[in-house]
């Protein structure tokens, strides 16, 4: 019950945001360093491509962490018999307003084509036995509260394929 009513207060609340020119390189890493040991014990395999020299972002870093880290464990809860994970950054191609993409994909279980319109509506849950349905509308939050966006697409069977994009043309440098 506890867990229940705080996940449900730091919802309701407006999170404390701190604006500082981040790296998107060293945060991804880091948090990648996060789930270490979880992609070894389930056997995943991870692929990086962080392009070198991305300008930085107007972000707060530990929301940034707390996004990645999310998207990270759901993928890892889909692919509990092993998978592969690839997270990517580099800016967005053909975009005039320089915006940095972030792309984290999984081979593993994938959303059902009725749900994938829903993940990121609060309180919606395509696991009925576990969660609330807050993570992915919190992650949305933060990036739009960003002026960004999130998209995903999934294939039942296939996995998923999320995509962040952040501007960088606000970014003091």
């Amino acid at each position: 019950c506890q867990k229940i009513v705080q996940d449900l207060m730091d919802f309701g609340r407006p999170g404390d945001t701190t604006l500082s020119p981040t790296e998107v390189g060293p945060v991804i890493a880091h948090t990648l360093q996060m789930i270490e040991a979880r992609l070894y014990k389930q056997k995943v395999a991870l692929t990086q491509a962080i392009a070198p020299d991305l300008p930085r972002v107007a972000i707060d870093p530990q929301q940034l962490q707390q996004v990645l880290l999310n998207i990270y464990l759901n993928a890892l809860d889909a692919m509990l018999d092993g998978g592969k994970l690839m997270v990517a950054a580099a800016l967005e191609p053909g975009n005039p307003e320089p915006k940095i993409m972030i792309t984290i994909a999984d081979t593993g279980m994938g959303i059902a084509p009725k749900d994938l319109a829903k993940i990121f509506l609060p309180f919606f849950t395509a696991r009925k036995k576990n969660g609330l349905g807050l993570v992915l509308s919190i992650c949305e939050r933060i990036v739009k509260n960003y002026g960004g966006t999130i998209e995903v697409e999934s294939e039942l069977e296939h996995g998923s394929f999320f995509r962040i994009l952040l501007p960088v043309s606000a970014c003091p440098q």
